[in-house]
């Protein structure tokens, strides 16, 4: 089953919903985590990443195989690019997000588990065995460059399309918003 200008797969509406939900929670909760120094979270926020990873994964090739839905109705050419832009922009920070927090910690020696189960083994420092070794610093902070600016983009771009859901919704009064809700237009 295929997106139609009139209705979107459930499957569509679902990832949609999953990934915003689950990017703007991770988000917060790394906003908090840095903020305040909590690092008993560290492990939550990257187990949560990890799963995180491969369902945008699985949006992003679902998007690519159904492509961008079709407009409900005409827009400017202005509109359709800045949509063009804004979408794209979302699929590449949801995907450069969690690619460079495994980057940044696996780089900087902590590992990645996915809970209790271990993905990357830590770098333990063999004479200090509750610290790490950095396997690659440079390596290390440019994943930490691209993890923190691509957040800052994905949450920009969060807020133009929560506002570009409104104005469609409540200004234009068109059915963008019903159709990401799953309903029939």
């Amino acid at each position: 089953m295929r997106d139609t200008k009139e209705k979107l797969t459930l499957t569509t509406v679902v990832l949609h919903w999953v990934v915003a939900f689950g990017m703007i929670s991770l988000i917060i909760l790394g906003i908090y985590m840095t903020e305040n120094h909590a690092y008993t979270l560290y492990p939550i926020h990257k187990s949560f990443g990890v799963i995180l990873l491969f369902i945008v994964l699985f949006r992003t090739v679902w998007r690519f195989v159904n492509k961008l839905p079709k407009p409900v109705r005409q827009y400017t050419s202005l509109e359709l690019l800045l949509s063009k832009i804004v979408h794209y922009s979302l699929i590449i920070g949801t995907l450069l997000i969690p690619i460079s927090g495994i980057a940044m910690s696996t780089f900087s020696g902590h590992g990645v588990q996915l809970f209790n189960f271990v993905l990357i083994e830590s770098n333990i420092n063999p004479t200090e065995p509750g610290k790490v070794i950095a396997l690659n610093t440079f390596l290390a902070e440019t994943a930490s460059f691209i993890h923190v600016i691509s957040n800052y983009i994905v949450m920009f771009c969060i807020s133009l399309h929560i506002l570009a859901a409104l104005k469609h919704h409540f200004y234009d009064g068109d059915t963008v918003l019903k159709r990401m809700l799953g309903q029939r237009i």
